[in-house]
């Protein structure tokens, strides 16, 4: 029964319930404090082997059979853990890192002020509709920061950078 308490960590839980229940004002103060939290439990679960009653040999099948077990849980619970840090490390950054061609892309997507086509012209970005919006581009920058934040924890709609691709967007 030890190992089931090992593995399933109340803070990683809490944290987890909390992102979920972000809004457009504290998300990004959320990620970054899952991130914390998913980091310290991999550590945590790193370690793990260390333990004698994870790693502890024994002559009998049994004995064997439940190390290996054990070991097995809890490099899966590792492989969770990065999975998750990785797509909410992957969604922090598409929240917070944002410039004027994302904010063009944002725009478009989400079809800011009606339009969906949205242009970066030099210094501004430009509604190509006959609505005659303009923006500079830390104005775009703002708006569009917002925008995914909102889209997010909304409609948990997400920007992503993929790792073959300069920008892909992702639903999830």
């Amino acid at each position: 029964m030890k190992i089931v308490s090992l593995l399933i960590n109340e803070d990683v839980a809490r944290a987890e319930r909390q992102f979920e229940q972000a809004t457009g004002d504290n998300i990004v103060e959320l990620c970054g404090e899952y991130l914390r939290v998913l980091s310290d439990y991999r550590t945590h679960l790193m370690n793990l082997p260390e333990i004698p009653e994870v790693n502890f040999i024994e002559q009998s099948s049994l004995g064997r059979t439940l190390a290996e077990q054990s070991r097995r849980a809890v490099q899966a619970a590792i492989d969770v853990t990065e999975t998750a840090h990785d797509l909410v490390g992957s969604l922090l950054e598409s929240l917070t890192s944002i410039d004027a061609s994302d904010a063009v892309e944002t725009f478009n997507r989400l079809g800011y002020n009606g339009s969906h086509n949205w242009t970066l012209h030099g210094s501004m970005v430009h509604a190509g509709d006959v609505s005659g919006w303009s923006l500079t581009q830390d104005e775009a920058v703002k708006r569009a920061t917002k925008l995914r934040r909102e889209a997010y924890v909304t409609r948990r709609i997400t920007f992503l950078k993929g790792p073959d691709e300069d920008k892909t967007a992702a639903t999830t």
